[in-house]
Parts: C-alpha cells; sequence; structure tokens
C-alpha cells in the first residue's frame, strides 16, 4: 500500500486492527501508534459497554 494511505488507515477501527493480525504474519513490525489506537478503541468500547449495561441492566433480560 502507498505510504499516503497509512495515514487514513488510523480512522478505520477495523483496518487497525487487521494490520495488528496481518503484521506479524508478513514479518513485518507493527508500529506503536497501532497499539495505542487499539487500546484507545478498546478502552472505549468497554466503557460505552459498561454504561449502557448500566443504564438497561433491567431490561436485558427481556431482549434475549
Amino acid at each position: 500500500m502507498p505510504p499516503e494511505i497509512y495515514r487514513y488507515m488510523i480512522l478505520n477501527p477495523f483496518a487497525v486492527f487487521l494490520e495488528l493480525l496481518r503484521a506479524p504474519l508478513l514479518g513485518k513490525p507493527i508500529p506503536p501508534l497501532y497499539w495505542a489506537v487499539a487500546l484507545g478503541l478498546t478502552l472505549v468500547g468497554l466503557v460505552l459497554a459498561f454504561v449502557i449495561f448500566a443504564r438497561y441492566r433491567s431490561r436485558i433480560t427481556y431482549w434475549i
């Protein structure tokens, strides 16, 4: 991929996690920025899931 594309890959969360799996298989190092973005996305997802769970805890039994 051209180097210009890598700047925009950070905006796509799927591409970041895919790169974390793909790079070691190809023998390439993983840039530290990808680890930071993946960690940030994971933390945001966990916080969002916790907030939604805390708010709708009583309704979850109806959704299942």
